[in-house]
């Protein structure tokens, strides 16, 4: 687990603490991560642009009219417990370089694994440097053998998240229920953590921004994940106040549409029920109502002929109980 060490980390936690107690409940566990790897796509059609050990990354549209995105990963499973519920995330960016005004940053899971390697560019390393072995670019995984299925990187088109950056500094993004499960999918799954793909404003001409990479020389600069998170993978009440171990994760895909997995855990043999309501309150259906063994379990719940919308799904076993939000989304 890494510590708070510099004022400027101490202050966002402080910040960003008291949005979680005024307006999304009292979380437990907050943790600061760095990021594991990094790079930029330069838009190429050969692939032989990339900057795999730059001191920064790029989002937008150059003056040339080359798209960059920025990739980012986070092995979060080295510091937060197999088992731990997600309760939120805040990804913390320096922006230290642009000429342009106010532009929109999204932020995509990415769906297949990449590369960083030895390239490094040079000056402001807006041109990139040449593709080095095991380097992700604009057509490659890993240079110069694996693919992308589509240029420009493999990557859910619902965004996780997004900000809005304009001037020099300090950005968050976060953090939206669909990050929140990217996490929580990340730590459940280890294997399918590929990290995010960022991507500004790739319309305009100059929309360009610059941000610090993990090999910056400012380390107060470089990308770092801040993480709520509960060790007994959920915020919930036990009916008669003693510990339990149950467990329910946040759905994934969230948003979804149609369709979305929810999974929990149970300590004991245990008469469970798993249902969805509507903001109304109304019963939409029953995924699960029987008495279980002890272990992991997950279902599926295909919206169907549902409307967009927020849904409840409750969860019972025994004398414990939790409800989660979840968002259709057509």
């Amino acid at each position: 687990m890494k510590r708070l060490n510099t004022v400027r980390e101490k202050f966002i936690l402080m910040n960003i603490t008291i949005l979680l107690i005024s307006g999304l409940g009292i979380c437990q566990s907050p943790i600061i991560l760095y990021a594991d790897r990094d790079n930029t796509l330069y838009e190429d059609s050969n692939g032989s642009l990339s900057n795999g050990s730059g001191s920064y990354f790029f989002t937008g549209k150059d003056n040339k009219e080359v798209v960059k995105r920025g990739l980012l990963y986070f092995d979060i499973s080295l510091d937060i417990p197999a088992g731990s519920l997600i309760d939120s995330v805040f990804l913390i960016l320096y922006m230290s370089n642009t000429k342009a005004g106010p532009e929109p940053v999204t932020i995509h899971r990415v769906l297949t694994d990449w590369g960083e390697g030895a390239s490094d560019a040079s000056g402001n390393e807006g041109a990139g440097d040449s593709s080095a072995t095991d380097d992700a670019t604009w057509i490659h995984r890993f240079y110069d053998s694996d693919l992308w299925i589509k240029p420009g990187g493999d990557f859910d088109s619902t965004l996780s998240t997004d900000q809005t950056v304009d001037t020099v500094g300090f950005y968050t993004w976060g953090s939206p229920e669909k990050m929140v499960g990217d996490m929580q999918d990340w730590l459940d799954n280890p294997d399918e953590n590929f990290g995010w793909i960022l991507i500004g404003n790739e319309d305009s001409t100059g929309s360009i921004k610059r941000f610090d990479s993990r090999e910056n020389s400012t380390e107060a600069n470089r990308p770092q994940l801040l993480v709520y998170y509960s060790n007994s993978t959920s915020i919930s009440v036990d009916l008669d106040n003693s510990p339990t171990q149950y467990t329910l994760a946040q759905n994934f895909p969230n948003s979804f549409n149609p369709s979305t997995m929810i999974k929990y855990r149970l300590p004991i043999t245990s008469e469970v029920e798993l249902t969805i309501y509507n903001t109304l309150g109304q019963k939409v259906t029953t995924l699960v109502s029987e008495k279980q063994q002890a272990g992991y379990y997950e279902y599926n719940w295909d919206a169907g002929d549902m409307t967009s919308g927020v849904y409840y799904y409750q969860f019972r076993a025994g004398k414990f109980q939790n409800v989660k939000k979840m968002i259709l989304v057509r």
